[in-house]
């Protein structure tokens, strides 16, 4: 019964703990690739990205994976025009806000000359065969 009590003390304590522990959540980090601190636009699929060969573009999208929803790339493309070097979630809600959304961010180089796609489908939790929504960005690199 003793050792009831104790389990029970233990369980109300840590919930107490983890529920009020006064820590801001963090935003998920980015990697050295894409600046935490640089601020990204939701990138238009209807507007062609023009790109200089040699130069940097990133796409993004909103996104809330604490939803279960998530992006999936949906193509390949010629890797002698352009390399994807970073893909990672950006949190967009003030600090300290559970389940709010943020942004999908992948950024490329482009390294020659041509014209390539990127698409990209939003899958909802457990569907991997139905995306809710599908997104084609036009890339043209000279």
């Amino acid at each position: 019964m003793k050792k009831i009590i104790l389990a029970t003390m233990f369980v109300i304590v840590f919930l107490s703990l983890t529920a009020c522990g006064g820590q801001p959540s963090t935003p998920i980090v980015s990697p050295p690739d894409i600046p935490a601190d640089q601020k990204y636009v939701v990138t238009d699929p209807s507007v062609p990205i023009e790109v200089a060969v040699g130069g940097e573009f990133y796409i993004a999208v909103e996104s809330n994976p604490t939803t279960g929803y998530h992006w999936e790339v949906m193509n390949s493309w010629n890797p002698n025009l352009m390399v994807m070097v970073a893909n990672e979630y950006q949190s967009t809600s003030p600090e300290g806000v559970v389940g709010g959304g943020g942004m999908d961010i992948w950024r490329f180089d482009a390294l020659s000359a041509g014209d390539a796609t990127f698409t990209i489908s939003y899958f909802p939790p457990g569907d991997a065969t139905d995306p809710q929504q599908t997104l084609t960005f036009t890339v043209n690199i000279r």
